[in-house]
């Protein structure tokens, strides 16, 4: 409210009342001011000189009610403090600066509970539980985002000579397909994937693995004991260097009829002398058949006219047998 002039060429008399009323408007506004929760003070009014020692303590002064841009430069000193009355939540970051406070001006009987103290803070910088290392940061710095958990797995399928397979996806699916002469089965239970060959398969061409050098290779003939290939050596023994396939075919082919025709006369020969033979023996096993038969046949004759009459046996036996009277 606005206070009223007093004009000064007027008589007391005639001001008199207004001079009351204003001094009523002043105590009223004062009263309002001392009973008013919250002071309004120009910016700067309240300089260090405007206050006791230890005045401004914690309960006089509102959270974020005093900034840097009420307080002057080395304005609040340390005996401006009371005990305990810095805390974390009375500082703004960056309020404070290293230019505000003079040398040694906090001590810990200044720091309430609150604030750490160097040692705690060593303690705490120390911590590599609820700190990373450099090499962790650095770890850290190269995951990209999305990045998950490692896991046991193959990225990629590699078969020489063909295009790779990969994976498309995290849960991307592998699929198998039987070829030709084999079936795919697959057991849950345990994880395995069996191929079996049913032998409905024509292999192709596959020579150049049965040889010397090859992943399947087929030994060497022995003589006389297991066959198999021929060797270089046997090779070359059978067909002469230079010699073509052809002539060798020619060679082998006669070779193999001279033997069949030499094996052919062999057996007839071996033939022929078994059944001359046989005969042979036939005819000398009839000719002691027929004598030993004649033989035994005299005999009965013999013996049988003995009994009749021995006389006339005697004579038979001299007659045929060569025997005497």
């Amino acid at each position: 409210m606005a206070y009223q002039n007093l004009p000064g060429n007027q008589p007391i008399n005639e001001t008199y009342n207004r001079i009351n009323e204003n001094f009523e408007q002043v105590d009223a506004d004062i009263t309002t001011h001392k009973t008013s929760a919250t002071l309004d003070h120009p910016d700067g009014s309240v300089v260090t000189a405007k206050l006791a020692d230890k005045a401004a303590t914690r309960a006089k002064i509102g959270d974020n009610a005093v900034g840097t841009g009420q307080l002057g430069d080395a304005a609040v000193t340390t005996i401006k403090l009371a005990d305990g009355s810095v805390t974390a939540a009375k500082l703004g970051a960056g309020a404070v600066g290293t230019g505000q406070i003079a040398d040694g001006s906090i001590t810990a009987a200044k720091v309430a509970a609150d604030v750490a103290t160097q040692a705690e803070l060593d303690t705490h910088a120390a911590d590599t539980t609820l700190h990373v290392t450099a090499a962790e940061h650095t770890k850290l710095a190269g995951i990209q985002s999305g990045a998950e958990v490692n896991q046991n797995a193959f990225s990629k399928i590699v078969v020489t000579g063909q295009g790779d397979i990969i994976a498309q996806s995290e849960t991307g699916t592998l699929m198998f397909a039987a070829g030709t002469g084999l079936t795919i089965t697959t057991d849950p239970a345990t994880g395995k994937l069996t191929f079996t060959a049913t032998g409905e398969s024509t292999p192709g061409p596959h020579a150049s693995s049965h040889i010397t050098g090859g992943t399947d290779v087929i030994p060497i003939a022995v003589t006389g004991g297991a066959s198999g290939l021929m060797s270089g050596a046997d090779a070359t023994f059978v067909r002469s260097t230079g010699e073509t396939k052809t002539g060798a075919q020619s060679k082998a082919d006669a070779a193999q009829a001279a033997a069949i025709a030499a094996a052919a006369t062999d057996a007839t020969t071996k033939a022929n002398t078994a059944q001359a033979n046989a005969a042979t023996d036939a005819t000398t096993k009839a000719n002691t058949a027929e004598t030993s038969a004649k033989g035994y046949a005299d005999i009965q004759i013999a013996a049988a006219l003995t009994s009749a009459n021995p006389v006339g046996s005697k004579i038979y036996m001299y007659r045929n047998l060569g025997g005497g009277l």
